[in-house]
């Protein structure tokens, strides 16, 4: 995904544990304590990019977390479906991922 050109490789998580699946808020934790750990007098805003509505964006919505969905451009492996729940929405949607620098500056 070429994140590091953004963000240090230490505040990467990939789970593989089931029980900590989305919507699980477990990943997302572990990076709050992480960047307060890290960075104990900042505050910070989270941002959550994502493409699946169905899953990505219940817990960081639930966290408080910016979220944000990439919308399909013709190949993503899920279906984008926006009929549900106002907490399972995205706060903000982009096109592609160099829009979120953009739209971070402006605020969603």
């Amino acid at each position: 995904m070429g994140l590091t050109k953004w963000i240090s490789e230490d505040f990467i998580f990939i789970n593989k544990a089931p029980e900590h699946f989305k919507p699980s808020h477990f990943s997302f934790n572990r990076l709050m304590l992480h960047c307060h750990e890290q960075f104990p007098e900042s505050d910070f805003i989270y941002y959550y990019i994502g493409d699946n509505p169905q899953k990505d964006f219940l817990a960081p919505n639930q966290l408080g977390w910016e979220s944000v969905c990439l919308l399909d451009d013709g190949s993503n492996i899920h279906e984008q479906v926006f009929d549900m729940e106002k907490g399972y929405l995205p706060t903000g949607m982009i096109r592609q991922m160099n829009e979120i620098l953009n739209n971070v500056k402006d605020g969603y």
